[in-house]
Order: C-alpha cells, then sequence, then structure tokens
C-alpha cells in the first residue's frame, strides 16, 4: 500500500524511534518530529508574533519578517555578550579568581548565543509542523505546538498545500544548518523567508 498508494491519500505513520521502522518503510516516507522538545516560551512567542503580525505575507513582509527575526537574533547575542562579560568583571575582583583569555570568554558567548538561537529556529520548525498538521486534518489539538494559534494556522493551512508545508519544515532545517556553517544570519533568513510559503 505504501509503494502505491491510491492518489489523494495521506498515511500518518507514528514511530517513537525511526530505527525501529523498516528501511523500506522509511525509504517512502517524510520525517516530521512531533515532540520531545523542551518548551521555550521566549523563542515561541516571538515566532508566534513575527508571523502572525504579517498575515498577508507578500515579499515585503516576508523580508520584514527576516529583519525582525535577524534583530531579535543581533539583540540576543549583545545582551549575552554584556552579561557574560559583566559576570567576568565581577568575578574578577574575588581574591582566588583566575582570569579567562579572550577566546574562552567568546567561545561562551557563542555557545549561549547559539543555543537561544537554536531554540528560536525549533520553534519556527514546530510552527510550520502545525501548520503541515493542520493541512494533514489532525484533529488532537494536544499534538499542536501553538495551541493559541490555532485558529491562525489552520487559517494558513488553507493557503499551502502539503508539499510546501513539507518544504517550509525543511527550509526551517536548512536554515539552520546553514547558520550553523557561519553563513551571514541576515543573508540566511532572508533568503529563508522570502521563499517560504505563508
Amino acid at each position: 500500500m505504501l509503494e502505491e498508494p491510491p492518489q489523494k491519500t495521506l498515511f500518518l505513520l507514528v514511530a517513537e524511534e525511526q530505527d525501529e521502522l523498516l528501511p523500506t518503510i522509511v525509504s517512502r516516507c517524510q520525517k516530521v518530529k512531533v515532540g520531545g522538545l523542551a518548551r521555550n516560551e521566549d523563542a515561541e512567542t516571538i515566532v508566534a508574533t513575527i508571523i502572525s503580525q504579517n498575515p498577508a505575507a507578500g515579499y515585503i513582509e516576508k523580508m520584514q519578517m527576516a529583519e525582525a527575526f535577524y534583530q531579535v537574533l543581533s539583540d540576543w547575542k549583545t545582551e549575552i555578550g554584556d552579561r557574560i562579560k559583566e559576570e567576568e568583571a565581577e568575578q574578577a575582583e574575588s581574591e582566588e579568581y583566575i582570569r579567562i583569555n579572550k577566546e574562552v570568554l567568546d567561545a561562551r558567548i557563542e555557545a549561549e548565543y547559539k543555543e537561544k538561537r537554536t531554540n528560536l529556529m525549533r520553534a519556527l520548525a514546530m510552527w510550520h509542523r502545525d501548520i503541515f498538521f493542520a493541512i494533514s486534518g489532525v484533529l488532537d489539538t494536544d499534538l499542536f505546538y501553538y495551541q493559541d494559534f490555532l485558529s491562525f494556522i489552520r487559517n494558513t493551512a488553507e493557503n499551502i498545500g502539503y508539499q510546501k508545508a513539507y518544504q517550509n519544515i525543511e527550509l526551517v532545517e536548512d536554515m539552520q544548518y546553514q547558520m550553523n556553517l557561519y553563513i551571514s544570519e541576515q543573508s540566511v533568513l532572508q533568503r529563508g523567508f522570502t521563499d517560504m510559503s505563508l
């Protein structure tokens, strides 16, 4: 049945571990992660606010969303850097303190920043996963990540097909990958948002 499904048929296969499925089944499926993520309310609120404020997502609105995300990331990087440097200065006043070098300080800032950025991109992927669920006809509202925005998500889902919804999820994952390669975040966000179906 999976090899040649009837037209206009969608199967939702649920498994806790992908490794437990036969490779022939996995090769015929599109993977959508459903749970197991720690909630990050800051990132979730930012994603929901930015996207829901731009319901008519033409090119200009998509660029505005990209810029809003970039501004959030820039602000976070500055805040993290200032906080860690302030902590370092406070510790330097103690007698037992051993001054750390600039590379270690920069690495601490970068590690904390990357964690926050990953949380933001994960929250964006979960937004698009919810749209995919809405298109798929998932009725159990407990499966949705953004339960407070279900009506907005369902309205968005009416204008996007399965393929575009899934491509949005892949696009967000690719954006995260590109940022991890140190490609300009602003460029990655601009290109990613302009390619998204919203």
